[in-house]
């Protein structure tokens, strides 16, 4: 007896900014891992990953204050192959701010059908620093049916970073 499984997209983002230096190498490899044994399995589920901060295109140029906060490189839709993605990981490097908020909502834009379960995995430490509000963020995206959880690098004590990752892994 097969079950009838609703179609999925997938969106990945991962943390570059500077504040992520010293643990990018682990949340690059937790992608690739993750990625490779649930996506690769299932090539017929679109994968599209945004990357905070490193060396995303997008700038604030009509605010002064977020011009060093470019908020999301994008890479996809890609097919969930393994060369693929880990081609698209690698090269990836820390820099810059963290957009968290507008690069949640940028990567939003990005799934295709809102028939499909629409899915959103972050890699982050969790500090927004272009002045957003993640966990409003993530609020907003779940009012539209996105499932969005995350994984948290590095220990803080800060307020909002931990209330964001709270927003995100409520179940």
């Amino acid at each position: 007896c097969s079950k009838d499984v609703k179609s999925v997209e997938f969106v990945m983002v991962l943390d570059a900014s500077a504040s992520m230096d010293q643990l990018l190498a682990s949340a690059q490899n937790a992608l690739r891992s993750l990625a490779g044994k649930y996506l690769v399995p299932r090539p017929d589920i679109p994968v599209t990953i945004t990357v905070i901060g490193g060396e995303g295109y997008t700038s604030r140029l009509d605010d002064p204050s977020k011009q060093n906060c470019p908020y999301g490189r994008l890479f996809g839709p890609l097919a969930a192959d393994a060369t693929q993605i880990n081609s698209v990981v690698t090269p990836v490097f820390a820099n810059n701010n963290t957009p968290i908020d507008t690069t949640l909502r940028y990567s939003a834009d990005f799934f295709q059908d809102s028939s499909k379960r629409r899915v959103m995995l972050v890699l982050s430490d969790g500090f927004e620093t272009c002045f957003g509000d993640p966990a409003f963020a993530v609020k907003q995206l779940r009012d539209k049916g996105i499932e969005i959880y995350g994984i948290k690098y590095g220990e803080t004590n800060d307020a909002d970073a931990n209330n964001f990752f709270k927003a995100m892994n409520k179940f």
